[in-house]
């Protein structure tokens, strides 16, 4: 027994579509080239930077107010925010790289470093960096942390400390009424 098989002839365009079809197609690429070149991804990005304050009094418990930092930008972007000490020692990173879009935003630091800690009094940068596929900018602003004098009283002798609240920490005050409840426990023999 055999077999045959026959394909079944190739089809073709019509000739009229094969004139057109080329052109077509280095149209829209010149379209998408000119785009791209002359305005879509390469169209410059500007970036308005501010604090509403210079100085910051921080309170490691919280209560202190922070700066407001307000960022404006003309389109739609990546944007970093670093805060960075007078050795250029990086001290918080507030965003990274985080997409924000055209306009304003606000932004508020605590005086706090990465680890929640109060940074030392002294001068700091702020600085904000947008990027998007092909441009970078950056601005900076400039924030002075002071230390707070608070005074104390303790045993009737009242005394100034550096960068102190007269509130206790919350779970200071937590451990304190547990230490007095677990010491009420004892003297009363319970346990």
């Amino acid at each position: 027994r055999r077999v045959t098989y026959t394909l079944p002839a190739a089809q073709t365009l019509p000739p009229q579509l094969k004139v057109i079809l080329p052109g077509l197609v280095v149209g829209v690429g010149a379209i998408l080239a000119s785009w791209l070149l002359l305005g879509g991804w390469l169209s410059p990005i500007a970036i308005s930077f501010a604090a509403d304050r210079q100085d910051l009094i921080p309170d490691r418990w919280g209560n202190g107010e922070p700066v407001l930092l307000s960022l404006d930008l003309s389109r739609a972007a990546k944007v970093t925010v670093d805060v960075w000490s007078e050795e250029d020692e990086l001290m918080a990173t507030l965003l990274y790289r985080r997409k924000r879009g055209t306009g304003a935003h606000i932004l508020a630091w605590d005086g706090c470093d990465d680890e929640g800690h109060v940074v030392p009094a002294g001068m700091y940068e702020v600085e904000a960096t947008a990027s998007t596929l092909t441009t970078s900018v950056r601005s900076a602003v400039r924030v002075r942390v002071k230390t707070a004098r608070v005074k104390r009283q303790t045993a009737g002798v009242e005394r100034t400390v550096r960068g102190a609240s007269t509130e206790p920490r919350p779970y200071e005050r937590a451990a304190d009424e547990d230490e007095r409840v677990r010491r009420g426990r004892i003297a009363s023999g319970t346990q």
